[in-house]
């Protein structure tokens, strides 16, 4: 199978408005709740650094945790409504209506993916092996890359997803790696360039912070940190608009990213299961 013209019609897809923006607006929303509920925390950073907490660090720790939770549940649902767009031409809406019944499935396998990840890695450290730990992080990426799309695109359960998954890569390690291997180089190549875009505005924040630090009246670190918080939060303020224009910056190229991945292993998914006459759309 000629893996050119999937990567092609990947980056196709990814910079097509109907796939990205609704992950765009998801991202950018995610992002600014967890940079408002984290800015609170910036007065608990000299406690922090001092390792000194109190109930209340704690309390405040929950906000951030609570949004980062809610943001991966509905990314779950949110990409598996995109995969499901790329089979059926159907709105955004209508197919997060399409993928309610399937969410609990993908949900689950998730769930255990990261688990799997989580053993694996703990297993390594505890025998002394933990350089190996993103080793086999990317042989599980690898073997399971189908899987949440086969619960999108044949309704399978978990288990089964896992199975075909694996099958398939199995059938075709040298492509499935190629594949895997480029999907990574041009997410990151996207990444990378959304990181140096987002860079200037942010930048107009940092400047802002350090040029407003009276560094002759700072004695030790301690006082630094205190300082630097202080102008840090001044900064935000002043210059929030250029943290929001970096969010969505950084915001927009993950989305393009993250559609050029799932479009790329959808497509060849489906060319696979045609293939050996064993998949009706």
């Amino acid at each position: 199978m000629k893996i050119t013209p999937i990567l092609v019609n990947g980056l196709r897809k990814s910079l097509t408005p109907k796939f990205f923006i609704p992950l765009f607006i998801f991202y950018t929303l995610a992002s600014l709740a967890i940079l408002i509920t984290l800015i609170p925390l910036l007065d608990y950073i000299p406690s922090l650094l001092r390792l000194q907490f109190d109930e209340r660090s704690y309390f405040i720790l929950i906000g951030p945790l609570s949004v980062i939770l809610l943001v991966f549940l509905i990314s779950i649902w949110f990409k598996g409504a995109v995969i499901h767009m790329f089979i059926h031409p159907s709105s955004f809406e209508d197919s997060l209506k399409k993928i309610k019944p399937l969410y609990p499935s993908l949900l689950g396998l998730s769930i255990f993916l990261y688990l799997l990840n989580s053993v694996v890695s703990s297993l390594l450290q505890t025998v002394g092996f933990g350089f190996l730990s993103l080793f086999f992080s990317v042989i599980i990426n690898w073997f399971f890359m189908f899987s949440s799309i086969s619960i999108v695109v044949k309704k399978d359960t978990p288990e089964l997803a896992l199975i075909r998954s694996y099958n398939i890569v199995k059938k075709h390690l040298k492509e499935t790696f190629f594949l895997l291997l480029s999907i990574g180089i041009v997410s990151s190549m996207i990444f990378l360039v959304g990181i140096f875009v987002s860079a200037y505005p942010l930048m107009k924040v940092v400047k802002h912070t350090f040029l407003n630090i009276n560094f002759a009246e700072v004695k030790n670190f301690e006082e630094l940190t205190i300082s630097l918080v202080g102008t840090l939060k001044v900064s935000l303020a002043k210059k929030f608009y250029y943290v929001l224009l970096s969010l969505v910056s950084v915001s927009l190229f993950v989305s393009i990213a993250q559609v050029f991945s799932l479009a790329v292993k959808t497509e060849y998914f489906v060319k696979c299961k045609r293939k050996s006459e064993s998949l009706n759309i």
